[in-house]
C-alpha cells in the first residue's frame, strides 16, 4: 500500500473516532503547552535576570572589609599599597560606623552612616548607587547626604533639600561622647534589596568621607586621641580590578598586605543567582517532561483500546493479503496525525498563555527581593520546533509497541472475534 492510502486510510480512522482522537489530540496539545510555555517564560526571566545582574554587581568589584568590628581602623596610606597591585584600577576607601538619624518626629537607631567618596562609589557600584531622586553629590560637599530607599521611607523623608540630624556616638574613658552634624538630603537611592558583607544599602547614609573627617575635627566633645582614631581612616575598601579573572589574586594580595579582613568578590554572588537559575529551569524542564509523559500514556491507552476494537479489521485485512508493515504504517500513521495537530495545538497555546502569564509573573517574582524582573517570553527558533518534534516523538514513542502487536496479529485468531 502507499504512503499517501496509508496517510489518508489512518485520517479516516481518525474522524471516525472523534471524541476519543480528540482527547489525545488535547492530552498532547497540554503536553506541549506546559513544555512551551514554561520553557518560553523561564528564557526571559533568566535573560532578564543576567540583565539585571550585570548591571548590579559589577563582577570586576572587591569588596575588602575588616574580619572583626574591634579591629584598629586602617589608615588611608594603606590604599595607595592596594593601588600598586597588579591589575587594580580603583581603589577606594570608606568608613562604616553606626548612627542615629533625626528627621521632623521621626528617629531611627542603628542606621549604618558610610563615609565615602562618592564618584568612585558611584562608577564601581553601578546601579546599586543609582538615585531615585536628586544627584549624587561632589567627594568635597560636606554637608549633603545620600539616603537609602528603606531609610527614606521609615523616617518619612520624600524630597531632597530637607535637614536630617545625624548622632554618633562613642565611648571613652567609661563615657559616651555624641557627635551631632545637620545635613541636607542630596539624593534618595533606588531600592536594590541588595545586603553586600553586611551592609543593608537601603538602609544606609551616605556622605563625602571628607566630610566625616571634617564632623570629628569639629566636634568640642571629642578628644584630640579620640579624633585621631577616626581621622584619615578606614575599615572598608572598594576595589575595582581590570578584568573579572584577576579578581582571586587581588583579593588573595590584598588579605596578605592588610591581615585580618574579609574579601568579598561580587561575582560570586552573580555566579551563585546564576546556579540557582539553573536549578529552578531545571526543575520547571522536569514537571514540562512529565506532562509531556502523562500525555503519551493517553495516546498509549488510546491505541490499545483501539488495536482491541479492531481485531476483526486487523483480521479481515490480513487475510487479503495486506502486510505486517502496512498495519503497523496505518496505526503510525494514526498516532503521527495525532501528534502533529496536538503538537501544533499545543505550540499556539503555550505562545499565547506565556504571553499572557509574563506581566503577572513579572510583577510577583522577586528574586530574594534581590531583583525586580520583568518577564519578557523569548521564542528562539529552537524551542519552536522542539516542542512539535517532543510531541510528535511522545506520541509515536507511545504508539509503537501496540501498533507492534497489531501487525503480528494472528489473521485465524483475529477473525475468531467476527
Amino acid at each position: 500500500m502507499r504512503a499517501g492510502d496509508i496517510a489518508w486510510l489512518s485520517l479516516e480512522h481518525i474522524k471516525k473516532r472523534k471524541v476519543r482522537s480528540t482527547l489525545v489530540m488535547l492530552g498532547i496539545a497540554l503536553g506541549v503547552l506546559a513544555m512551551s510555555s514554561i520553557m518560553y517564560i523561564s528564557l526571559g526571566f533568566e535573560e532578564n535576570i543576567k540583565m539585571n545582574m550585570e548591571g548590579m554587581f559589577n563582577v570586576k568589584t572587591i569588596w575588602v572589609v575588616s574580619l572583626f568590628s574591634e579591629q584598629p581602623l586602617k589608615d588611608v596610606r594603606v590604599i595607595d599599597d592596594i593601588k600598586s597591585i597588579p591589575h587594580v584600577e580603583v581603589a577606594s576607601p570608606a568608613l562604616l560606623v553606626p548612627v542615629s538619624v533625626r528627621y521632623g518626629g521621626e528617629s531611627a537607631d542603628e542606621v549604618l552612616l558610610i563615609a565615602v567618596e562618592h564618584s568612585k562609589i558611584r562608577h564601581v557600584w553601578g546601579n546599586l548607587y543609582k538615585p531615585k531622586i536628586g544627584s549624587i553629590p561632589s567627594d568635597t560637599d560636606k554637608l549633603s547626604v545620600v539616603v537609602g530607599s528603606a531609610l527614606a521611607e521609615r523616617l518619612g523623608i520624600r524630597s531632597i533639600g530637607e535637614s536630617v540630624k545625624i548622632i554618633f556616638t562613642v565611648e571613652y574613658d567609661g563615657k559616651e561622647i555624641p557627635v551631632e552634624k545637620n545635613l541636607y538630603v542630596a539624593a534618595i537611592l533606588d531600592t536594590t534589596g541588595v545586603n553586600l558583607a553586611g551592609v543593608d544599602i537601603d538602609y544606609s547614609l551616605f556622605m563625602s568621607l571628607v566630610g566625616f573627617y571634617d564632623m570629628i575635627k569639629s566636634s568640642e566633645a571629642m578628644p584630640q586621641e579620640l579624633k585621631d582614631t577616626y581621622i584619615n581612616k578606614f575599615n572598608i575598601v572598594t576595589v575595582h580590578v581590570s578584568d573579572a579573572k584577576y579578581v582571586d589574586d587581588v583579593g588573595e594580595a590584598i588579605k596578605w598586605l592588610l591581615g585580618d579582613v574579609r574579601v568579598v568578590a561580587l561575582k560570586y554572588y552573580a555566579r551563585a543567582v546564576y546556579g540557582v537559575l539553573g536549578i529552578f529551569k531545571g526543575l520547571l524542564m522536569a514537571l514540562a517532561i512529565i506532562a509531556l509523559l502523562v500525555a503519551g500514556i493517553s495516546v498509549l491507552n488510546t491505541m490499545q483500546t483501539s488495536v482491541r476494537e479492531r481485531i476483526h479489521e486487523i483480521g479481515i485485512m490480513k487475510a487479503i493479503g495486506t502486510g505486517s508493515s502496512t498495519i503497523l504504517g496505518l496505526f503510525l500513521a494514526e498516532a503521527l496525525w495525532m501528534g502533529i495537530v496536538g503538537s501544533i495545538l499545543g505550540l499556539v497555546m503555550g505562545i499565547l498563555v506565556s504571553l499572557i502569564l509574563a506581566p503577572f509573573l513579572g510583577s510577583v517574582i522577586q528574586f530574594g527581593v534581590l531583583l525586580y524582573v520583568q518577564v519578557q517570553p523569548k521564542f528562539p527558533m529552537e524551542w519552536v520546533i522542539g516542542p512539535i518534534v517532543f510531541g510528535v516523538l511522545t506520541s509515536l514513542g507511545f504508539s509503537a509497541v501496540p501498533s507492534y502487536r497489531a501487525s503480528k496479529l494472528d489473521p485465524v485468531v483475529a477473525l475468531r472475534t467476527l
